[in-house]
């Protein structure tokens, strides 16, 4: 009898202690807002500075830090975004919050962590979340999305706050022959001919390359810069994939080509960011 009585008041507890834990939840907002500091002299003074300025936002998916040549990389992998970086603000400090397009966008146009914004997998944005093409536009910006990688698109719920946003078809059907919709040249094209058609809007635009990220199918000339040579500080590791993997891993060439075949690709993109 008293073990019942011993194990009964334990369980009281377990109560208490769920229902105290669940009503504080329940009794806090599921967010709050950042308390902000009242902007001071230097950022009323930037803003007047950038009253009459655009925006333009260019992501070269995928790229690595350590394979940019400001950033120490001795090979010639971007030589424009290198030239960019001499007279610019260069962030030594600024990391990606995921390595996975969706959610990382959303990170980079909510100033969320992925947690928090949750749109990931295949869940959007939480309808009225706050994104940067929203705070432009109210400021009476012309806003547009071009995208080559369909993860930083509409198709998967990031972009909606865009006047206009270019993707997937759009891209393909400006296409020549020959031509892939993820190709770099062909989001360059298309943000010149939406500037054509907006010359006297102040605009942001955002604009999604995919290279370097795979596939690896840049132009043979910016192949050859890299092909055949040893990657700058390789060390082969021989670490092979684990047994249960559920598919196959598709023939790929030994790392050392792998490395090489991204700098190309990444100088591909350069070229247009150029």
């Amino acid at each position: 009898m008293e073990r019942k009585t011993g194990l009964r008041m334990r369980w009281v507890v377990v109560i208490l202690v769920i229902a105290a834990a669940a009503y504080g939840l329940l009794s806090q907002p599921p967010f709050r807002a950042a308390a902000l500091t009242p902007p001071g002299p230097i950022v009323n003074e930037l803003r007047e500075t950038v009253s009459d300025a655009n925006v333009v936002i260019v992501v070269a998916d995928a790229t690595r830090a350590d394979h940019v040549g400001c950033y120490g990389y001795p090979r010639e992998t971007t030589p424009h975004i290198d030239q960019l970086a001499q007279s610019s603000v260069l962030f030594e400090s600024h990391f990606s919050q995921t390595t996975e397009t969706k959610s990382s966008t959303s990170c980079l146009l909510t100033s969320q962590y992925a947690d928090t914004n949750l749109a990931d997998g295949p869940r959007p944005l939480i309808p009225g979340t706050f994104t940067m093409e929203a705070g432009l536009k109210d400021a009476g910006l012309r806003t547009v999305l071009i995208s080559s990688n369909l993860k930083a698109s509409p198709l998967y719920g990031l972009g909606d706050d865009f006047d206009e946003a270019i993707w997937d078809r759009q891209l393909e059907q400006m296409a020549k022959e020959g031509e892939q919709r993820y190709i770099p040249s062909l989001a360059i094209r298309a943000f010149r001919e939406w500037l054509d058609r907006n010359a006297d809007s102040r605009f942001f635009a955002y604009i999604h390359l995919l290279p370097p990220h795979y596939p690896y199918e840049q132009p043979d000339e910016m192949t050859a810069l890299f092909e055949g040579l040893s990657p700058v500080g390789f060390e082969p590791g021989g670490v092979p994939y684990p047994e249960t993997t559920p598919a196959p891993i598709p023939p790929t060439p030994p790392l050392p080509d792998w490395i090489n075949h991204y700098d190309a690709n990444l100088r591909h993109a350069d070229a247009s960011i150029g």
